[in-house]
């Protein structure tokens, strides 16, 4: 029997596994994309049964809860909710092929209860999200520690972050062995996978239709920005506003809206980001939308005709947005940044903005075992700044051309059904399982 085993993550809804309802901390990109995997794993995985240990209680409490995790509206019983307690019993009774912990690379603990309770070989993976807190260092530190095997492995989303993790081991690994002599390292893998999404959600639709739906004017050129309001935590929307200035100055027209959705929650940007539009005279092509559901955004998407994302935050490590704007059969204008610079094809499914970061944390990083970690996040992004000139001239340039707006577009749905389809996403999960299976089984 082919067995998939994880464990829910602690002190989570178990109705809101992936966060998607939001809370005081507002709704972030990891829990979406935890319970987007663990929903299309058992879409596209081949295992026979799915044990989910659950750490945030004692006893069961009704039927159905773990169909409730994945929104199922049928019973699947391939899925068996376990108390985290029931965990060693299930290692001594069971061989799983894989162990997984989508919501984020710390898995040193379920690594230590393995080798503790197992006499089973079997690999345990983790997934990067955000990688830039400073906390996470003592995390990575116990990678170090506890034993990590040749067929365990932090899969990462892009390349990009790949060499962040390498760095993180490297760093510790080197001062580890200068101020106290310990030559440990890191012996499990770092091997890559992105994220996926799902193309039938997020798909070209009538845009008419959906702009009467939404009451978005029927004959603008849209610009769409999704995510989080936090200068923060997520990026200053601000260049963005003067690049659409620049933009609109040039345009025969003035033939451009801008849509801004997302979550504000926590922080009342989105008023901000108000003000200064009105201070750049700009406010009547600027439209926020902030109380919108979740279900609305693959219909947003498909209203708009391009799609924005000037990242300028350490802690952006993928781009979820990204995908879905593509997917869309949306050209994307973006920073040059992270995972996007991989996701996105310079001039051919939209547009990288040269991106710059100085070398000027030696401070923040020394400070920030005792700063609060928000303000960490804050004071790095003020470190990096893109060419709002040339983003504004590739907004133009999309603005005035329908033409290469469709083939971009075009190109950019083609690329995303080929490369980050959740069927493809899980092909490669499922093929790095049964290698690693057979790494840890020949021990």
């Amino acid at each position: 029997m082919r067995l998939f085993g994880t464990f829910l993550p602690p002190d989570v809804n178990m109705n809101d596994f992936g966060y998607q309802k939001g809370s005081s901390r507002g709704i972030y990109g990891a829990g979406v994309a935890t319970q987007q995997f663990m929903t299309n794993l058992l879409r596209y995985g081949n295992f026979d049964e799915y044990h989910l240990f659950d750490p945030n209680r004692y006893k069961m409490q009704k039927e159905g809860e773990a169909e409730e995790i994945f929104g199922l509206i049928e019973p699947d019983s391939r899925i068996k909710l376990l108390l985290a307690t029931e965990f060693e019993d299930a290692l001594q009774q069971n061989d799983y092929i894989a162990f997984h912990r989508p919501r984020g690379p710390v898995i040193a603990p379920m690594i230590y209860l393995r080798n503790q309770l197992s006499e089973r070989n079997f690999p345990i993976t983790g997934v990067t999200h955000t990688i830039s807190y400073h906390r996470q260092l003592i995390d990575f530190l116990t990678y170090l520690l506890i034993g990590a095997c040749p067929w365990d492995s932090i899969v990462c989303l892009e390349e990009p972050a790949r060499r962040v993790m390498q760095n993180h081991f490297d760093h510790l690994q080197t001062r580890l062995y200068e101020q106290f002599g310990l030559n440990l390292k890191y012996r499990g893998r770092l091997d890559s996978i992105p994220l996926g999404v799902d193309t039938q959600t997020y798909r070209p639709r009538d845009k008419k239709a959906l702009r009467q739906q939404f009451g978005l004017p029927l004959n603008k050129i849209i610009m769409l920005w999704v995510g989080r309001f936090s200068h923060y935590d997520k990026m200053d929307l601000r260049p963005l506003l003067l690049a659409f200035k620049t933009a609109l100055e040039k345009c025969s027209k003035n033939e451009a809206i801008l849509v801004l959705a997302g979550d504000d929650s926590r922080h009342n940007y989105a008023e901000k980001v108000t003000d200064l539009a009105m201070q750049l005279g700009i406010e009547k092509y600027l439209i926020t939308l902030t109380d919108r559901p979740r279900i609305d955004f693959p219909l947003l998407f498909s209203a708009a005709d391009i799609f924005v994302s000037p990242s300028d935050n350490i802690q952006e490590t993928f781009g979820q947005t990204v995908l879905e704007g593509m997917s869309s059969g949306l050209p994307v204008v973006c920073s040059d940044w992270e995972g996007y610079s991989v996701s996105v094809l310079h001039e051919k499914t939209g547009f990288r903005i040269p991106t710059y970061w100085m070398e000027c944390d030696g401070a923040i990083c020394d400070y920030a075992p005792i700063s609060p970690w928000l303000f960490n996040q804050f004071y790095l992004s003020q470190s990096i700044c893109f060419d709002v000139q040339y983003m504004a001239n590739a907004l133009f340039l999309l603005i005035e051309n329908e033409a290469l707006r469709s083939k971009m577009g075009l190109q950019a749905r083609q690329h995303v059904l080929e490369t980050y389809d959740w069927r493809v996403i899980i092909r490669h999960y499922i093929e790095l399982w049964e290698e690693l299976y057979q790494i840890a089984a020949s021990h």
